[in-house]
């Protein structure tokens, strides 16, 4: 089983690339690809070059698309971020590349928001991974209040809340922010904070703080809070519906309202949660029953029909006739990239004579006993 997983942006910090090194090494047969940037895996794609493999997974559904450089049975697009926020906040709408067999979700939160503002279904809901390798470090009573938060710096993570909420704290603290800098709201930002840069060793950072802080606006499926809740440290987050999904109230963090008004600094300050080892929702045999099915099952319900290329695309030159899938074939139709091919099937002569035998006469079968009773019958029609 080949599988190609594209990222058009690869950052130094982001839950999307943690999705994507954290699923390479629990699949290290994967190929990754990716159009930008420095990652320490994969391969910088050849927009000139057709990629070929079983299942293709595309973590981005922004910047340039590769699915017109891959030929695959499956074609999965991921969908990281709540949709109705994006629409909402961003004016961003999802465009379904046709070759798109299944969308996967990476929450229950994700899932209703992509099913509620797109014409389309979620196939699977799939929590992000942690990296399995690492495991919690002893924790260590610090003498104050010691804060972390690592995230990308950008507006929805909620810098300008976090520099408030700061001014609130009443105890003594240390509070580190790590991430990229490079843009100007980042290089604002981070004049609030003690800003420690990017760090390639989150779990390190964590595992010394009371609390991983994330009060953004939104998340799909917070990265940072899995791998939070991995090393065993709590969460202070604002309450955006797929925290729920992840922090109980109490037991492995706390939550801060978006307004910052009323918080609980008794509980946060005296009552810093023991976190339990913690458990991840889905795992690689998730995956792997999920691939599975697409691959042996989702062409038997969606049947491969012919179909002739009309305009040049990479599956063909313009006259020629492929098979492809009755789902992508109803998206190239409408786009006018191709037309139907209908077979005329040629019929046998045993074909044939059973069409005729079951031919009415007077709206009633003709019936025969043998073979030798309809040979008669035909020698009967011939001599009239």
């Amino acid at each position: 089983m080949k599988i190609i997983l594209y990222i058009s942006n690869f950052n130094p910090i982001g839950g999307v690339e943690r999705f994507v090194l954290n699923f390479y090494k629990r699949f290290p047969e994967t190929i990754v690809l990716y159009d930008n940037g420095n990652p320490s895996i994969g391969e910088k794609i050849n927009w000139h070059k057709i990629y070929n493999c079983d299942l293709f997974i595309s973590a981005s559904a922004w910047g340039q698309s590769a699915f017109d450089n891959i030929e695959a049975k499956i074609y999965i697009q991921m969908v990281h971020a709540d949709y109705r926020v994006l629409l909402e906040g961003w004016k961003f709408e999802y465009k379904k590349h046709w070759k798109t067999t299944h969308h996967i979700c990476v929450s229950e939160t994700v899932k209703k928001g992509f099913e509620e503002v797109t014409p389309y279904k979620c196939d699977a809901v799939f929590y992000n991974f942690i990296d399995d390798s690492i495991k919690p470090l002893p924790k260590h009573k610090n003498d104050i209040l010691r804060l972390v938060t690592i995230s990308r710096i950008s507006h929805e993570k909620g810098f300008e809340r976090m520099a408030k909420f700061a001014k609130l704290i009443p105890v003594p603290f240390v509070w580190e922010v790590w991430g990229n800098a490079n843009t100007g709201y980042a290089k604002n930002a981070i004049k609030d904070f003690n800003f420690k840069g990017i760090t390639n060793t989150p779990h390190l950072e964590i595992a010394k703080a009371d609390y991983v802080v994330q009060l953004s606006d939104s998340e799909g499926n917070c990265c940072i809070i899995n791998e939070s809740l991995q090393m065993q440290t709590p969460v202070l987050l604002t309450p955006f519906p797929s925290g729920y999904e992840q922090v109980e109230e109490g037991v492995n963090g706390y939550r801060i309202p978006f307004d910052l008004n009323n918080i609980d600094w008794d509980s946060i300050t005296n009552n810093i949660p023991v976190v339990k080892e913690y458990k991840e929702k889905t795992t690689v045999k998730d995956w792997l029953k999920f691939f599975n099915f697409a691959l042996n099952n989702f062409h038997m319900e969606n049947k491969l029909v012919k179909v002739r290329v009309l305009k040049q695309i990479t599956n063909g030159p313009i006259g020629s006739i492929i098979e492809i899938s009755q789902d992508r074939a109803t998206a190239g139709i409408d786009r006018g990239l191709i037309e139907l091919v209908i077979d005329i099937p040629v019929k046998t002569a045993e074909e044939k004579m059973t069409e005729f035998k079951t031919k009415t006469t007077k709206n009633k079968p003709l019936v025969f006993e043998d073979d030798e009773d309809f040979k008669e019958f035909i020698n009967k029609k011939k001599t009239k």
